[in-house]
């Protein structure tokens, strides 16, 4: 007999997994005979199902092998774009989640699977389907959102995002915050004669360190220019 221990049948919901086994079909080769309900539990934050089957096989000898279902939950990603007039203060703003919930269309309140589901308080939000597991949807962000980087840090009050990502490699910084980044190389290196082709090499050494430590500088360039200016 096989006597392998615990068998999972993954996507399947409990009443789908259940109505596969029935007494005197075949279950890999042998008869099923008896069919115990083990347990429903919740496994994984998942609902599983466990069966004990007391199967028979050629010469008449029984056994007994354990089932479970094992239901993976569909996900949603979920796309949430800024675009309202503070651009600069919500620079990083923009997010692509993986959600149990699938969006809701802003005026009638229903699912919302695929394209514009509405703006609302300067948010659009777009849905970008649904997904059999985390894992294809990530895949699907690999492939639709380059250089797009998965965040740790976020609010998740109901339980229901498995992941949040950003666009873009590196996260950017505001003006107020380059200029921070940038003053103490700015005031020594930029004078009222330094080129416009000197600056632009001094905002590429500039964005390089801001690379080596994750951000992205925004408006480094006018930012010199005003400087030398004024």
């Amino acid at each position: 007999m096989l006597k392998n221990g615990t068998f999972y049948y993954s996507g399947q919901h409990i009443p789908e997994f259940l109505d596969s086994f029935q007494v005197g079909n075949t279950w890999r080769g042998y008869e099923i005979k008896k069919i115990d309900l083990v347990a429903v539990v919740a496994a994984d934050q998942y609902p599983r199902a466990i069966l004990d089957l007391t199967l028979m096989d050629q010469d008449g000898d029984t056994s007994t092998e354990r089932v479970a279902s094992k239901y993976e939950e569909k996900v949603f990603i979920v796309e949430e774009n800024y675009v309202g007039p503070n651009q600069d203060q919500n620079i990083d703003a923009d997010m692509i989640k993986i959600t149990t919930e699938p969006a809701t269309h802003n005026m009638s309140g229903t699912p919302c699977f695929d394209g514009w589901c509405g703006t609302t308080n300067d948010w659009a939000v777009y849905a970008r389907g649904e997904y059999k597991s985390v894992e294809a949807a990530r895949e699907y962000i690999r492939e639709n959102y380059k250089d797009a980087r998965e965040i740790d840090d976020f609010y998740d009050e109901g339980g229901t995002i498995k992941a949040v990502y950003k666009p873009g490699k590196y996260e950017p910084l505001c003006k107020e915050e380059t200029g921070n980044f940038i003053y103490d190389s700015l005031v020594d290196s930029v004078t009222q004669t330094t080129t416009d082709d000197e600056i632009r090499a001094l905002v590429d050494e500039w964005e390089a360190t801001a690379n080596s430590e994750g951000w992205t500088l925004t408006g480094a360039f006018d930012l010199a220019v005003a400087y030398r200016d004024e």
